[in-house]
């Protein structure tokens, strides 16, 4: 778990630091466009997706997993190729997948698998995802 520490002068009557968390950045900030909402919801939950994806399939090539994400969820989840490599490339050095090298008609692709560390994160991320989900009931902020 992430411990801010400390630094410079404390607030009055808090516990962040003032240059932790700084209370003027958020009066400055706009609300999010309704697009932008999306973005950062498409961005926290990418990694999450790649692993159920690839969890279901067993092994994917990275233009096949695109393509299988935009196909499952109807064109709402487009994931473009340049940030999906480099996601795959962090899992991959996290050890959450791995991946094999085959030539198929003369070109080389990479086929990425979950790992079975893998696997626990995305047991983890399902945890919180119903955590969170019973969290927002609770406070009124369900879907239906």
């Amino acid at each position: 778990m992430y411990q801010p520490i400390p630094r410079g002068r404390k607030a009055r009557g808090s516990g962040f630091s003032a240059r932790i968390f700084p209370l003027h950045s958020l009066l400055r900030r706009k609300p999010p466009a309704p697009g932008d909402l999306m973005a950062q919801m498409r961005k926290g939950t990418t990694a999450w997706i790649v692993l159920a994806v690839l969890e279901k399939r067993g092994e994917l090539y990275g233009y096949g997993l695109r393509r299988e994400v935009f196909e499952k969820s109807k064109g709402l989840f487009p994931i473009r190729e340049g940030p999906l490599y480099r996601l795959l490339g962090r899992m991959q050095r996290a050890r959450w997948v791995t991946s094999r090298r085959q030539s198929v008609s003369g070109r080389a692709r990479r086929y990425y698998r979950v790992s079975a560390r893998g696997r626990r994160v995305l047991d983890q991320y399902r945890r919180e995802w119903k955590l969170l989900s019973a969290v927002l009931e609770t406070l009124g902020c369900s879907h239906t």
